[in-house]
């Protein structure tokens, strides 16, 4: 009976043990991320789109054919793997991409 009671008490140390070592684990990482890191962004940005620099280079790559269909000119783009993206994934690009005045300008 007092083997059962010490295994318990024991078992109860290792449970309390374990619980606090994580609860101190996450209010250190909580505070390091609170005072010491400002610059990490833990999603996308609040309009939800990319810089300026980044939509243009991922238009750039795209090629002559990708910034047609950007541009309206063309009804669909067809991708090197044979993918064939229109007129909804057009809208979600844009959505993503941002900055349409912007690269408008430039690519059409």
């Amino acid at each position: 009976m007092k083997k059962r009671r010490n295994n318990n008490k024991e078992n109860n140390l290792y449970v309390r043990t374990l619980f606090f070592g994580i609860l101190i684990i996450v209010i250190f990482l909580w505070m390091y991320l609170m005072f010491f890191s400002s610059g990490i962004l833990l999603g996308p940005s609040s309009d939800g789109s990319v810089s300026y620099e980044s939509a243009r280079s991922f238009l750039t790559d795209l090629g002559e054919q990708g910034i047609e269909w950007y541009c309206g000119r063309s009804q669909s783009f067809i991708d090197l793997q044979g993918n064939v993206y229109q007129s909804k994934e057009l809208e979600e690009l844009k959505k993503i991409l941002g900055n349409e005045i912007q690269l408008r300008n430039e690519f059409c």
